[in-house]
């Protein structure tokens, strides 16, 4: 935290691990210390909630099957920023599971993804489900089936990293797949930046106050416009 050296966050992955070792409940962990490391707190769980709640539109999955969700979208925690004009605003993005939006340091999320990500997500993956079990009875899908959905590219975005505009907190870069997406409103909104990418993946942007670079599968990119 810029304004508070002994505040950071850290993510944690876990894995089973030796013969026999019992899967983790929780594939991931984001953690927060506030005494430069010496203690540490688990704020896993508003990001884990925002996850759970919004896959309650799925009439696929039951309570067990959405957190198991949550766990699986989250285990691939990409970026983790904190906006250096207001502490209490952080973001963090996860490969599968988006962009979320924190502005009360951690204890609440919202997910800020662009293109409703997780509600396309849902509808592709209830689609598969009825598919699969037309004219079966007593059908029951579960969160597995997600890594079908994914397989077919029909839902192809991932995402990087968040790299926040100094001069200007309230605008926000995000590396994803299929290009940049710039949002002047703290990831409420987002507009596609793609105009002179020869390939859309972008590993990482990294934003100054005069100055935005993207580093791309092709090279680096400096935004001109």
């Amino acid at each position: 935290d810029p304004k508070s050296p002994n505040t950071l966050y850290a993510v944690h992955r876990h894995e089973a691990r030796g013969l026999g070792a019992a899967p983790p409940s929780r594939e991931f962990s984001f953690l927060k210390t506030t005494d430069g490391g010496n203690t540490w707190i688990d704020i896993s769980q508003g990001v884990h909630q925002i996850i759970e709640s919004i896959w309650m539109s799925s009439k696929w999955l039951n309570p067990k099957e959405r957190s198991y969700m949550a766990n699986l979208l989250l285990s691939s925690p990409t970026s983790v920023v904190i906006d250096h004009a207001n502490s209490n605003i952080v973001y963090i993005t996860t490969s599968a599971g988006g962009a979320y939006r924190s502005d009360d340091g951690g204890k609440t999320w919202k997910s800020k993804s662009p293109e409703n990500y997780l509600k396309t997500l849902i509808a592709t993956f209830d689609r598969f489900s009825t598919a699969k079990c037309e004219g079966r009875k007593n059908c029951k899908t579960g969160y597995k089936l997600i890594s079908n959905v994914f397989a077919t590219g029909e839902v192809d975005l991932s995402f990087n990293n968040i790299s926040i505009n100094p001069s200007d907190p309230k605008t926000i870069y995000l590396a994803t797949n299929v290009g940049v997406y710039r949002s002047s409103d703290r990831g409420d909104t987002w507009h596609l930046l793609n105009q002179g990418l020869l390939d859309p993946a972008v590993r990482k942007v990294i934003a100054s106050s005069s100055l935005v670079v993207a580093e791309g599968e092709s090279g680096i990119y400096k935004l001109t416009e």
